[in-house]
């Protein structure tokens, strides 16, 4: 298993819908290997779900958990986390 954490700097608003749609289209390329995300204290979603993800609370989190399981997981986790990093960016030029 590999977990990381990244903080959504002070301000950035995240688009539940917007966001939601470009992890799920992203985690789903990540066949073999299951991706959870939570956000602060919440309970981890299925990644690949996008019911999953627009259940959670964007405008109050502070940061973001990411929990890679399967073969591939070091591949993944570290793909994973600069596309995380540059969704998160992309939310903070626009505000």
């Amino acid at each position: 298993m590999k977990e990381f954490t990244i903080n959504i700097p002070q301000g950035v608003k995240i688009s539940n819908l917007g966001f939601a749609t470009s992890v799920v289209e992203k985690a789903s390329s990540y066949t073999s290997d299951d991706i959870n995300i939570k956000l602060n204290n919440s309970q981890y979603v299925n990644a690949k779900s996008i019911l999953g993800l627009i259940s959670l609370r964007y405008d109050a989190s502070d940061e973001i958990t990411v929990q890679i399981i399967g073969e591939n997981e070091n591949y993944s986790a570290s793909n994973f986390e600069r596309f995380i990093k540059k969704l998160v960016a992309l939310y903070d030029e626009h505000n």
